[in-house]
């Protein structure tokens, strides 16, 4: 099991500490949030694939139930200005984690018997989603074997015969 990390994206949030403003009427969502919100459940064992926003910033509050959230972030300590790194922090109740806009990121629900309940917020409000499954299916043959085949943190996109 992970121990919770200190992390530049994840900060507990102390209700304690939270002021109230009044903000503009927004238009509703079809589940009664507001515009550029979203509700979602993670149940036991389960994960929300891997995806990221090209166009838009997200911060997402755990409102009960823990687990894990992925990051693939620039890796700031590699020699050359390619290459990433996963950071892996946990999440629980009142954790509040930002996720820059294009960063691939996933919520993955660590228990066997409750539910992970997250509220996502975005500063666009027509956002897009692109999925890791998305762009692999999108891959020829040859370009995904070559994906397969490639090394990590080379100092440049691979070069790979097919």
């Amino acid at each position: 099991m992970l121990t919770k990390r200190i992390s530049p994206f994840v900060s507990d949030l102390s209700l304690q500490n939270l002021a109230t403003t009044r903000f503009p009427e927004l238009s509703l969502s079809s589940d009664s949030l507001p515009a550029g919100m979203q509700r979602i459940i993670i149940g036991p064992n389960q994960l929300l694939t891997p995806h990221f926003h090209p166009d838009t910033n997200e911060t997402t509050i755990c409102l009960r139930g823990a687990g894990i959230v992925g990051i693939v972030e620039p890796d700031t300590n590699c020699n050359n200005p390619i290459g990433s790194k996963l950071v892996e922090s946990c999440l629980v109740a009142n954790d509040v984690v930002f996720l820059p806009q294009g960063y691939p990121h996933y919520f993955k629900n660590t228990s066997s018997i409750h539910e992970m309940e997250l509220l996502l917020t975005f500063e666009n409000f027509n956002f897009n989603v692109i999925t890791v499954a998305d762009i692999i299916k999108q891959l020829p043959n040859t370009v995904t074997k070559a994906v397969n085949e490639s090394v990590p943190n080379a100092g440049h996109a691979p070069i790979i015969n097919y």
